[in-house]
Formats: C-alpha cells, sequence, structure tokens
C-alpha cells in the first residue's frame, strides 16, 4: 500500500528543509532522496515524464525556500552572533573573496558561480549578512 503523492511530498520537503537547515548537510543527497521518491510514486498517476518534472519542481522549491530561510532567518536576523559568524568564517580567505564576489551590482559569471555552486548554507547565510536583496540571489 502506498502513500498518496501529497504525502510523500510534504513529508520529504519538510524532512529536506530540515536538512538544509544544518551546515554540515550538502543539497545532493537530499535531491536524489527527493527525486528518487517522487518519482517512484508519482509514477502511477503523473506517468514517468510527469513524475520527474514534479521531482524537479519540487526540489527547485525546495532549494529555494531553503535559501530564503537560510538568508533571511538565520543570516540576517542572526548576523550579530559571533557563533553565526563563525560557523559561516567569514574572515576565511575564501569568505572574503565570496564577499567582493557577491557584493558587485548586476549579474557576473563569477557571481553566479557562487550562487550555483558555492556551499549552501554559508553561501546563503553570507548573503543574509551581508543585506543582499533576496530576489536577485533566488534569480542568479
Amino acid at each position: 500500500q502506498s502513500f498518496p503523492l501529497w504525502a510523500v511530498t510534504a513529508v520529504t520537503v519538510a524532512v529536506g528543509l530540515v536538512m538544509f537547515l544544518l551546515p554540515p548537510v550538502p543539497g545532493v543527497p537530499i535531491y536524489l532522496t527527493l527525486g528518487i521518491v517522487t518519482v517512484a510514486t508519482g509514477r502511477q498517476s503523473l506517468g514517468i515524464i510527469g513524475a520527474m518534472v514534479y521531482g524537479t519542481i519540487t526540489c527547485l522549491f525546495l532549494k529555494l525556500l531553503a535559501c530564503t530561510l537560510q538568508q533571511k532567518w538565520i543570516g540576517e536576523n542572526l548576523s550579530h552572533f559571533v557563533t553565526i559568524r563563525k560557523l559561516v568564517q567569514v574572515n576565511s580567505t575564501f569568505i572574503r573573496a565570496m564577499k567582493l564576489v557577491l557584493s558587485e551590482e548586476g549579474f557576473s559569471v563569477p557571481k553566479v558561480a557562487i550562487l550555483v555552486g558555492g556551499p549552501d548554507w554559508p553561501t546563503s547565510v553570507l548573503c543574509g549578512i551581508m543585506r543582499l536583496e533576496l530576489f536577485a540571489i533566488l534569480l542568479g
């Protein structure tokens, strides 16, 4: 007996969101698990292609939601706490370089490369500490 797609989606998104909010957890295992579980569950009702599209959209939604919470709730609200600044390693050479690139106006190849390929938690929280515009960061 299988669970309905909406219930499986709700559980996997909730668990994935909690995992995303933990600093050491990378995104790949979350995407992989969500993709496997939602495609397997939605295959009967949506077909294989529909289930793959559904899983992709769900992963994108989860990523954008997690980045929003990391930037706004953690980065902006907790930026005055030394512990958060220490977890992000704001004084390391790597993060200082990221700060310089991220503070540039508009989009550039290095800026988009950091937003797409940088470590999820430190990058999003750093954007919050720097009080960068959320929409521009999510778009990048």
